[in-house]
């Protein structure tokens, strides 16, 4: 496929680039400034993504499926990476080496 003719295919899909990246911006944004540094680099990124696919959502066609599933992905991947550290941190004592994510080192970045 072209490139002209996939940007076309997508701008009905998701809409005016331009529009599509001033929304994206603007809830990302939002997301860093209220999220205090609590976020975990994984978390920050599943939401950088599905700040992309809302906007695609508002910009673009709202039926998409795809951007929907997109998004239940990227959340359950969050879903999945605390449930497997809960489950760790039941398991593993403090003090053991480990930290709370599973890393098998002391003051990791993601957990510190």
């Amino acid at each position: 496929m072209q490139t002209d003719s996939l940007l076309n295919e997508r701008a009905t899909t998701h809409g005016d680039f331009q529009e599509n990246a001033l929304v994206a911006q603007i809830i990302k944004a939002v997301i860093a400034e209220v999220s205090n540094g609590k976020l975990s680099h994984d978390m920050r990124e599943a939401l950088d993504l599905i700040a992309t696919k809302i906007a695609r959502i508002c910009s673009g066609d709202p039926n998409t499926i795809d951007h929907w599933k997109d998004i239940a992905g990227y959340s359950q991947l969050i879903v999945n990476i605390l449930e497997k550290q809960n489950e760790f941190s039941a398991v593993v004592p403090t003090g053991s080496g480990f930290c709370k994510c599973g890393n098998e080192f002391r003051n990791c970045p993601q957990c510190s």
